[in-house]
């Protein structure tokens, strides 16, 4: 997920359109090889203000545990620790309310950059530190030390949480950098079980036409056990879309959202489109 050509790069590909051509002008061959699908446009939900208005207040108020922290007179390896990751919240909170204003290649390379530093940051003992500070210090009573320690041991782990469940910062840097990517997306595809003397050149026709991504394979005893149902009681062609749902979009479609046996096209084929 890096905009550096040496690390994450797309590339062009020109393939000629050679002769025979069809009726709209387009390469027959080209049309065999390939399936292609109509653009489709999303927000980025970390330049969308409106969609990442939660996180900004969880990450506005979790700083604002970090500055209260200091009326401690924390030790010096406590403190630094606390301003790396309140550098890295400063920075992610003001990324979210740049909105569309923001350059995403300046965007794609600040949150890998977070990424890094939060990373380092994962990989120091919090016991370590707790005990160095507690070794050095010479401003707080002991009973003082514990209780600044229990708080910044919270506050530690509200930042490295790994648990989506808990939202923590960690995983709020992790679902910006996926998403940045389309993860919300619902990846679809149809897909089409024939008989082996099922001719489904008509369908596939068809599936080209409307700019659909499909697959195709022979029946199977698979696809009887997802049906529940006998392999010699199915009709053919049997027609089902497959949605790849991200875990970050739980509101979405169900995986299997589309199922017909004995797929018709003047009859199925408006309602496989709309629905």
């Amino acid at each position: 997920m890096k905009m550096m050509p040496s690390a994450y790069c797309a590339y062009d590909i020109v393939i000629p359109a050679l002769a025979p051509y069809d009726d709209k002008k387009y390469s027959q061959k080209l049309r065999n090889e390939f399936t292609w699908t109509k653009p489709r446009y999303f927000e980025i939900p970390l330049l969308d203000t409106n969609a990442n208005k939660e996180d900004r207040h969880i990450i506005y108020d979790y700083i604002g545990s970090i500055r209260n922290i200091f009326r401690y007179r924390l030790p010096g390896i406590i403190e630094t620790y606390l301003e790396e990751i309140e550098r890295i919240c400063v920075c992610l909170y003001h990324l979210m309310k740049s909105g569309n204003n923001a350059d995403i290649q300046m965007v794609i390379h600040t949150l890998n950059i977070i990424n890094t530093c939060c990373g380092t940051i994962k990989a120091k003992s919090l016991t370590a530190i707790i005990a160095e500070g507690k070794k050095n210090n010479s401003l707080m009573s002991d009973e003082e030390y514990e209780e600044m320690a229990a708080e910044f041991k919270k506050i530690a782990d509200i930042f490295l949480d790994e648990d989506r469940e808990h939202n923590s910062v960690a995983t709020i840097i992790d679902r910006y950098r996926n998403t940045l990517w389309n993860d919300f997306h619902v990846q679809t595809m149809i897909d089409i079980a024939y008989r082996k003397d099922d001719n489904i050149a008509d369908l596939e026709n068809w599936i080209h036409e409307n700019h659909l991504i499909y697959q195709k394979h022979i029946l199977s005893d698979k696809d009887a056990d997802e049906l529940k149902k006998e392999i010699k009681n199915i009709k053919t062609p049997l027609v089902r879309r497959f949605n790849s749902v991200s875990f970050y979009n739980p509101d979405g479609p169900e995986f299997c959202d589309y199922q017909k046996e004995e797929f018709d096209i003047s009859l199925d084929g408006v309602d496989l489109i709309t629905r």
